[in-house]
């Protein structure tokens, strides 16, 4: 839009409707992601699909942020530049969980108006080109530095929740676990037919008080890893 008067109309308006379009068809497909049930396989497709899509939109939008460069007059040639800088940048940062794809639409984007800016003649020009050079670099360490923090948080995550639903002594499931898988089996809106076996260790309480609570102990990991023996194929 700065720079629409020295822009032929099909630059104002084929590259923005398309850009437009393709936004609305991945708003679309996101929407109906949200409520899925998304197996690793299919968490993998949708980040392939990320990552196709944003080559295209991001070329699409360095290179009308690049006509704009060149066809503006020079008293507004840095308008369209840092207009794609902030899009570009608003977008690595949502995709902040995702750097690959984070990382495409910088490079995808800001190349080609980087590289005009620079080779201009025009040291100010340069000069703004050479500070987006270096916003970027920042904004991709602050990507990476917030894509470990979440992978941290995930491995922490999963390890409370580990600890949660395990027995300290035996490695297994505990009653909490239990309950919730239980709750899970009967939440199901389906016709899977399954059942809960229950077993007793005769003799233990004497054993366990007769000989103490460390062969006690050991009795019960033992039989826990027979169990685990059993169902390991189950």
């Amino acid at each position: 839009m700065a720079a629409r008067s020295n822009l032929p109309p099909f630059f104002q308006i084929f590259f923005p409707a398309a850009l437009v379009i393709m936004s609305g068809v991945r708003y679309r497909a996101w929407r109906k992601r949200i409520q899925a049930h998304v197996t690793p396989e299919l968490a993998r497709g949708h980040l392939r699909s990320v990552l196709l899509s944003a080559i295209p939109m991001a070329s699409f939008g360095g290179l009308t942020a690049l006509l704009g460069f060149i066809q503006a007059p020079d008293s507004s040639k840095a308008l369209p530049p840092m207009f794609l800088v902030l899009g570009a940048m608003a977008c690595a940062n949502c995709l902040s969980t995702y750097p690959r794809a984070a990382v495409t639409v910088l490079v995808f984007a800001l190349i080609p108006v980087v590289s005009a800016m620079m080779m201009h003649g025009d040291m100010g020009l340069a000069a703004i080109a050479i500070t987006i050079v270096v916003v970027v670099l920042l904004q991709l360490r602050f990507t990476h530095s917030k894509f470990q923090e979440m992978v941290q948080n995930l491995i922490l995550h999963n390890e409370m929740r580990h600890l949660a639903d395990t027995d300290p002594l035996t490695g297994l499931a505990n009653r909490r676990a239990f309950s919730g898988q239980l709750t899970t089996r009967f939440a199901r809106d389906d016709d899977h037919i399954f059942a809960v076996a229950m077993i007793d260790l005769d003799g233990f309480k004497p054993a366990n008080d007769r000989y103490g609570h460390a062969a006690g102990d050991a009795i019960l990991v033992e039989v826990s890893r027979r169990l685990q023996t059993l169902c390991a194929t189950a």
